[in-house]
């Protein structure tokens, strides 16, 4: 091995080069023009932040209105498509979110409502959506809520939070 490639390796540079994969997070790649698992470039994005309020909603209330906050990062312009925000409820977790995405701890998931989310150039924001609980979630019980961004057929790094669900609606 040549001096100056030890003087690489020793100092941690060139462990992209012995990987054989592109250096960056999924977006900074898919932003690159790379294509990221099954996304096409520009396409991933990531949810940083995102909320439901009010805090509540009793499932299957008509007239009921919700507040959807969030912010994400995507490619900017240079996406292909509108953002478009997928909402589920993940019914019966246990554990932690990560093994709920896995399939872990017996969750059922509950797809409630997708949001798209105004215009190329728009990943930040609120949107007002009908009440999103359906009857298909429990009243009175701890859920969790997943906020997944997709762009075309891209699904990217979606959000989990805890939320709470009111009392059953009557009418």
């Amino acid at each position: 091995m040549q001096p100056r490639a030890i003087l690489w390796l020793a100092l941690g540079l060139g462990a992209p080069l012995l990987s054989g994969c592109d250096p960056g997070s999924p977006l900074e790649r898919s932003c690159g023009g790379h294509v990221v698992d099954v996304c096409e470039p520009y396409t991933y994005s990531v949810i940083t932040e995102a909320s439901l309020t009010p805090s509540g909603l009793s499932p299957g209330r008509p007239g009921g209105s919700a507040e959807l906050v969030l912010t994400a990062r995507t490619c900017g312009g240079a996406r292909p498509a509108p953002l478009t925000i997928q909402l589920d409820a993940i019914v019966g977790a246990s554990g932690s979110p990560s093994r709920v995405d896995a399939g872990g701890d017996g969750a059922v998931v509950y797809p409630l409502t997708s949001v798209a989310w105004g215009s190329l150039e728009e990943s930040s924001g609120r949107a007002m959506i009908p009440n999103p609980i359906d009857l298909r979630v429990p009243p009175s019980t701890d859920i969790l809520l997943r906020v997944t961004p997709r762009i075309g057929t891209c699904e990217g790094a979606a959000i989990t939070f805890p939320y709470r669900t009111g009392a059953a609606f009557r009418p």
